[in-house]
Formats: structure tokens, C-alpha cells, sequence
């Protein structure tokens, strides 16, 4: 699994991790199983004794590697370590040997620093190849230039589409309401976060993308279509409206919707040829946000003159409509959402 950290100011992004395997346990039940087990485990937790059976915390440790190996001169099957359960039967020796080209080459741990990107940072500025975080192994090898490239060429038209007098004329209303409508959502996409490049998906998902909200907000692209333009802009238009929540504030969402249900409705064939999601999925404006952006940024990659502040014309429609079995299947499904040629443009220039 490869991973990109984007705020460490380099040229082009660190790929940054490759998770070969994890020391904690992850193996999941079915919530029957998972009680059954957990009320199991404090019965006999509490005739053990709850150090024995969970393990010993070793948390007064500054790093993992010092927990480990506490807990292994111990001899101590597992042990706890911030909030986590570990086995000693780890063996890093084999990890190194595999992840690294330099058998001197030693893991480092810097679980002692609270974020991520930080000890990616150190250990790349200490020329580790792998490092240990939080109970993990990682390396600190690059992704290619033309995947962080278009990363970044897709971040960067986001922050000229919102800044653009094209965009602050349709949301005009909103933007002299809250006075910070274009800095939030530059602020959102600016946002240190890490991307993975990955041939992980999520669990029963073909997404050859998808972002992750919350605290820790992370994007994820498929090595398998890696190549399409349009996957990081797409996935960054969701971190920069925080998913729906600025179609919401903004009183957007409810036109937005009603917008793809009356086209559904209207063209019933579209969920026919796009079963793989439901109305609730299509009829959300983050979705139909998302894929417009990606029309906008392949037109500013393939339409002579096409700016991130162009207004959306029927010249761009009819390009669009002349190479759709060439276009990102993002933008297809879009095309196939808003077939109407009117409604589709009007769509592109109200929102």
C-alpha cells in the first residue's frame, strides 16, 4: 500500500508508506460473535486478572519499540501500548529484511510523535528507508512524478475555481452571508492530508477513489485507474465542501437534489445503466459537485482556453459529447445523469 504525504513542501509528495503488516490483531466478527466474545473475555479477564489475560500497558514508554521490547525481556505474550493490544510473536528482523534494500538499515521508531506526517518527515530527513509508527511498519519510499503532479495540478485549479469571480457570482448570495465561504472551503482543500496511491479498495466497493471525512481526512486512489485525471480532483472537491455540509449551510442542497431526481425520474434508463448506486447516492450534491469539477478540470486539460473561471458553454457541452468514450467514467456518469444538453449547461454555470 503506497501513500503520498502532501504538506512536506518537496517537489513532488512523498508516496510515503508502504504498510507491509501490522503487530495488532484486526480480524473482524459479526456483532453477535464480537458480544459474545467481548462478554466472555471479562468473565475471564476477571478470574485471570486483567494484566494477564489483556496484557501488561507498557504506555509509560515514549515509543513502541521500547514497549516491545520490554514487554518481550518480560517474556510477555501480549501487551498493551496506548490504547492498543500487541503480541510479541512480531518479528521486526523479518519486516527489515523485506522492506529494506541495505541489510545495516535498522527500523526507527517514532511513535512518540503524535502525528503522521511528522515522523514520515523525520524519518525521511534521517534517510530511513523504513520507520515504525505507532505499532506499524512503514517506508519512506516516493510515489511517481506524474500521479503527484496531477495531484497537485488538481488541487491547485480547485483553489483558482473558488477564488474565481465566476464562482463567487453564483454562490454571490451565500459568500456576502457568511463573508467566508471561498476561505472555507480553500482552507478545507489546503488542509494538510495524506493520499494513498493503493491497490486496496474499500471492502465490497469497485471506487477507483473515495475520501474519508473526519479528523483525519484521508484520499484514497486505485493503482488500477490511477491514470484517470479526474480521480484527485473528484476526491478533493469532497475534503473542500466537507462532503455536503456546504451545500447545506449554503441552501444549495435542497435544489441540487430535487435537480437529479426530476432528471431521474425523467430518464429512468440512468438507473438502469448505473444500478451499481441508488437514488439517495446520485441525487446527493457533493456526488453531482464532485463530477462537475472533474469536467471542468479535464476541459482545462484538453479545451484550448478553457480556464478554471470559464463560463460553461454549449461548445464545451458539444466537446464533452464528441469524446465521451474517452472521458473519465466520473464525467460520463454525469453526462448520463443530466442528458439534457440546456439543463446540463444551466447546471454547470448555477452551481
Amino acid at each position: 500500500m503506497r501513500f503520498q504525504v502532501e504538506n512536506l513542501g518537496r517537489g513532488f509528495g512523498p508516496k510515503a508508506y508502504s504498510k507491509k503488516e501490522s503487530v495488532e490483531s484486526k480480524r473482524k466478527f459479526p456483532p453477535a460473535i464480537k458480544k459474545a466474545i467481548t462478554l466472555s473475555a471479562l468473565v475471564i479477564g476477571s478470574y485471570m486478572g486483567y494484566d494477564k489475560f489483556y496484557g501488561q500497558d507498557y504506555s509509560e514508554l515514549p515509543t513502541f519499540n521500547e514497549a516491545f521490547g520490554k514487554a518481550k525481556a518480560d517474556n510477555k505474550r501480549v501487551f498493551r501500548y496506548r490504547g492498543k493490544r500487541f503480541n510479541t510473536e512480531f518479528k521486526y528482523h523479518e519486516l527489515q529484511n523485506e522492506h529494506s534494500n541495505n541489510s545495516n538499515d535498522v527500523f526507527s521508531d517514532y511513535s512518540q510523535l503524535e502525528d503522521f506526517n511528522k515522523a514520515f518527515k523525520k524519518a525521511r530527513d534521517e534517510k530511513r528507508q523504513t520507520f515504525i509508527w505507532s505499532g506499524k511498519s512503514f517506508t519512506t519510499d516516493l510515489v511517481g512524478e506524474e500521479v503527484s503532479k496531477n495531484y497537485f495540478e488538481s488541487k491547485k485549479f480547485l483553489e483558482d475555481y473558488y477564488a474565481s469571480e465566476y464562482f463567487k457570482a453564483k454562490y454571490k448570495n451565500f459568500i456576502t452571508k457568511t463573508n467566508d465561504a471561498v476561505t472555507k472551503l480553500t482552507r478545507n482543500l489546503k488542509e494538510p492530508i495524506y493520499f494513498s496511491i493503493t491497490n486496496q479498495r474499500k471492502k465490497g466497493s469497485n471506487d477507483v477513489g473515495f475520501y474519508i471525512p473526519g479528523p483525519n481526512r484521508k484520499i484514497f486512489i486505485s493503482t488500477k485507474n490511477s491514470e484517470e485525471e479526474t480521480v484527485p480532483v473528484h476526491e478533493l472537491s469532497h475534503k473542500a465542501t466537507e462532503s455536503d455540509r456546504f451545500f447545506n449551510n449554503s441552501g444549495r442542497y435542497f435544489p441540487m437534489s430535487e435537480a437529479a431526481l426530476a432528471s431521474m425520474n425523467r430518464h429512468p434508463e440512468f438507473l438502469i445503466k448505473h444500478s451499481e448506486r441508488g437514488i439517495e447516492y446520485w441525487s446527493q450534491p457533493t456526488e453531482i459537485d464532485a463530477r462537475q469539477n472533474s469536467a471542468r478540470f479535464w476541459l482545462f486539460k484538453h479545451f484550448p482556453g478553457y480556464t478554471a473561471g470559464s463560463l460553461f458553454t454549449d461548445e464545451h457541452y458539444l466537446f464533452l459529447q464528441k469524446n465521451y468514450e474517452k472521458l473519465p467514467f466520473d464525467i460520463k456518469q454525469l453526462l448520463d445523469l443530466f442528458p439534457d444538453d440546456k439543463v446540463f449547461i444551466s447546471n454547470m454555470n448555477k452551481w
